[in-house]
């Protein structure tokens, strides 16, 4: 089956910031979580914490923004 993104690619222009810091959030837990010396079930809510701070929702709402703005070009 063929991905209905077909060639959209994200943009971080806009949110640039706010992507460097949830990727700053993520490395600061990734190799703990993969090595399983961080428990998921402690730091989750931590990690989403952060993440808010971090500006997470300011990036999915540009991600959508811009995946809407491509679809519409689609059909």
């Amino acid at each position: 089956r063929v991905s209905t993104l077909g060639a959209f690619t994200f943009n971080r222009g806009d949110v640039e910031a706010e992507c460097a810091a949830c990727g700053a959030v993520m490395e600061k837990y990734t190799s703990g979580l993969l090595t399983g010396t961080l428990d998921i079930d402690v730091v989750l809510p931590e990690i989403q914490r952060e993440l808010q701070i971090a500006g997470i929702e300011a990036v999915q709402a540009e991600a959508q923004r811009q995946l809407d703005a491509y679809l519409e070009t689609q059909e």
